[in-house]
């Protein structure tokens, strides 16, 4: 005659369980490593795409000191020319 324990089964399923858990963790950690992934390219994106605006008003801001263009003043109410 057999005695069956029906608090967890047999060694097996046990340890099987342990696995699923451990898997469970370590793909958690990788859906943590694509969010910071993501929020790399996120910045990188933003970052490149300030540096071309600046990069832009800095060769608008050249071209019209070079080129003789007026500089103006803007101001709250109006604009002034500098003379």
């Amino acid at each position: 005659m057999t005695i069956h324990d029906s608090s967890g089964g047999d060694e097996d399923s046990q340890g099987g369980g342990d696995r699923d858990r451990g898997q469970s963790e370590s793909s958690g950690e990788a859906s943590h490593r694509g969010d910071v992934n993501q929020n790399n390219d996120f910045y990188v994106l933003m970052r490149d795409k300030i540096e071309n605006a600046v990069n832009e008003a800095l060769a608008a801001i050249d071209y019209h000191r070079y080129n003789g263009k007026e500089s103006r003043l803007i101001h709250s109410l109006c604009l002034e020319t500098i003379m």
